[in-house]
């Protein structure tokens, strides 16, 4: 993803809002796949414009590392058993990322489903 996409989809938002009919504070990110990955992009790139982002079964491999000093809520979904889009180091480096940095007054939380 490079910064025409991230420019194109700031522009969109930012048109969309302007239109006065949605809340700015209530805006969410989210994405599937390789649209997850554009999902954690966006957040990291724009972290004040989004109230929380969703990453389902994301593929982070072309991404670069998000801030440390970025604060966002940040859900990330991806099972173990995924034969497509594999749990990769790229991707726990990312939800590591996000871990780490929760928003003020909150904590990370990791869940896992019983077997």
């Amino acid at each position: 993803m490079g910064t025409t996409d991230v420019d194109s989809v700031t522009g969109l938002l930012r048109r969309t809002l302007a239109t006065g009919c949605f809340d700015p504070t209530r805006v969410s990110v989210a994405g599937l796949s390789n649209g997850a990955g554009c999902a954690n992009r966006m957040a990291c790139k724009l972290p004040g414009q989004f109230a929380a982002g969703v990453s389902v079964a994301g593929r982070y491999r072309a991404l670069d590392p998000c801030p440390t000093a970025i604060r966002a809520s940040f859900l990330a979904i991806h099972g173990t058993a995924d034969q497509i889009v594999r749990t990769t180091a790229r991707s726990r480096t990312a939800r590591a990322t996000w871990s780490a940095t929760p928003p003020a007054g909150r904590s990370a939380t990791a869940a896992r489903p019983r077997p």
